[in-house]
Order: structure tokens, then sequence, then C-alpha cells
């Protein structure tokens, strides 16, 4: 599944203006506590590293593909 550039947006925005942590603004839209990472991560703003989940990397499949989201 990829992460649309509206729900990015939104994550974004909790970090910047609410200064939320990743568990907080999981749990308010949703979503896993690895994908705000992974978003929060792409941005620049935390350490960047490559989660796993099973074996597959977990950001790389998730936000690889927003860029083509409509």
């Amino acid at each position: 599944m990829a992460i649309s550039a509206e729900l990015q947006a939104q994550i974004l925005r909790y970090h910047h203006v609410e200064k939320w942590r990743a568990n907080t603004i999981a749990h308010q839209l949703g979503v896993h506590h690895h994908t705000v990472q992974c978003v929060l991560a792409r941005s620049g703003l935390v350490p960047q590293r490559t989660l796993r989940v099973g074996g597959n990397a977990l950001c790389s499949g998730l936000l690889a593909t927003s860029r083509h989201v409509v």
C-alpha cells in the first residue's frame, strides 16, 4: 500500500506544527507507527534506517510507489 501525498502532508503537519511524536501521530491517523517513521525519515527529520518486517524493506515499498498516487 502506498502512502498518499495527503497522508504524508498530515504526518508532517502534526510533527512540525503540533510537535507530536510518531506514535501519537500514528494513533490519530489510524496508521502503523512505522508508516509515520518512514515519512519522517524520508523528509530528513529522523535518522533514516530501513525498517524490516518479515524480511521486507518497509519504507522502500510504502514510499517508493507513493509518488505515483494521485
